[in-house]
């Protein structure tokens, strides 16, 4: 297995393209290129046309999808502002690849049979892949549900499209709905999700809530449980609080984490899926990003630039402490409302992996939304940097 990362700023479409498929080319060594994705700025679009020939013609044996990014990440670089095209290849000895397109009409519905989801993403039955996904968001939610039904304890990774919105599924261009491949085969697909919050206070036990609606926490009234949160804070974080307050929802199963290896082990830590505070009304209810239910427990959260940083480092220092710099290749899915707006510096979240993992290829965008698991489940993320990590099961070539 090996992967190469490219990236090209030249103002021509097709200059960047013969650029970055030229150094593909080179990092790949000769070998066969069996998949490609590519990361384009919207500031090209009057020449979408080009990009499947382009690459049909001088990587026949590949399989490709693509998508739009208000940002691109790749070759070492995260391009904020600059209209760029990144390119990710991989040679996949010994793995299967399974390409997909989904309108949003094409998503079954969620009381569907698992066969029905197997059918509708044209994956064999009895073979349980890892997933890249790019989608425009259209029903999102509805189809992890349905893939984590269908497809339990795989890993389902990607983002929505910024900027604009194009997706590239092999020779065709979309304007809605979700592109994908599924993989199986000689490779591992492990998931980093750093949410790039803290908590604050302690964790309540919600007693009373009706859908997005959270009432009571202990049997007291939220709002009286909220201001004796915001009371113990010091003058920044009650600051930070007023602008950031988020809420984290304990995941699944007591023991799930946002830094999670499918089909393996899982650290103790980070064990809340961070949700929106979306309002509070003169009744003193907040209105949360999420369905809720009476015994979840949720603890209020913030987010910064520190807290985000020392996320990341945490989830990433982690990964390595487990599995070492064993990664081939990486996807980077991060929000657009990170990068260097946020970290006041640029290329943070990829320096963090290359810092951990060494000098692997990276690739990637900023998205409108990122998708990754937190615990056993797939979700739909904000303010997130979702990282995928690549490695060989077996390091012989020829299984």
């Amino acid at each position: 297995m090996q992967w190469a990362s490219t990236l090209s700023s030249l103002p021509s479409l097709y200059q960047a393209l013969d650029a970055c498929v030229s150094q593909v080319q080179t990092q790949l060594e000769g070998r066969r290129v069996d998949l490609v994705i590519a990361f384009i700025s919207p500031g090209f679009s009057g020449n979408f046309q080009w990009v499947a020939p382009f690459l049909a013609e001088r990587l026949p044996t590949s399989l490709f999808l693509g998508c739009t990014g208000g940002g691109i990440i790749g070759a070492g670089q995260e391009v904020e502002s600059t209209p760029s095209l990144a390119l990710v290849a991989a040679s996949l000895p010994g793995v299967d690849l399974y390409p997909f397109y989904l309108g949003p009409r094409d998503i079954p519905d969620l009381d569907s049979r698992p066969d029905s989801w197997v059918k509708a993403l044209r994956i064999p039955e009895d073979v349980q892949p890892d997933f890249i996904l790019l989608s425009d968001g259209q029903r999102i939610t509805d189809l992890l549900q349905g893939m984590d039904f269908a497809f339990p304890h795989r890993a389902k990774i990607g983002g929505l499209v910024s900027g604009a919105r194009y997706l590239f599924g092999q020779e065709k261009i979309y304007s809605e709905g979700t592109v994908g491949i599924g993989f199986v085969g000689n490779i591992v697909l492990d998931t980093v999700v750093a949410q790039g919050c803290r908590p604050i206070g302690p964790p309540f036990k919600i007693t009373h809530s009706e859908r997005h609606l959270l009432y009571a926490l202990e049997d007291q009234p939220v709002l009286e449980v909220l201001r004796n949160v915001l009371s113990e804070l010091n003058d920044r974080d009650r600051e930070l609080a007023r602008h950031s307050l988020s809420i984290g929802i304990l995941s699944g199963e007591v023991g799930g984490s946002l830094f999670n290896v499918p089909g393996g082990e899982q650290t103790a830590t980070g064990t809340f899926l961070i949700r929106t505070l979306m309002g509070i009304s003169s009744e003193g209810v907040l209105a949360v990003g999420a369905r809720l239910r009476p015994g979840q427990m949720i603890q209020f959260h913030i987010r910064d630039g520190r807290t985000s940083s020392e996320d990341i480092h945490l989830m990433l220092s982690r990964y390595h402490a487990e599995n070492g710099q064993q990664a081939r290749g990486a996807l980077l899915f991060s929000c657009l409302g990170r990068g260097e707006q946020l970290y006041g510096v640029p290329d943070h979240d990829l320096n963090c992996i290359q810092r951990y993992l060494g000098p692997i290829p990276v690739g990637g965008f900023f998205c409108n939304g990122e998708i990754g698991p937190v615990g056993s489940e797939t979700y739909l993320h904000g303010f997130t940097s979702v990282v995928g990590l690549f490695r060989p099961k077996s390091d012989a070539d020829d299984l």
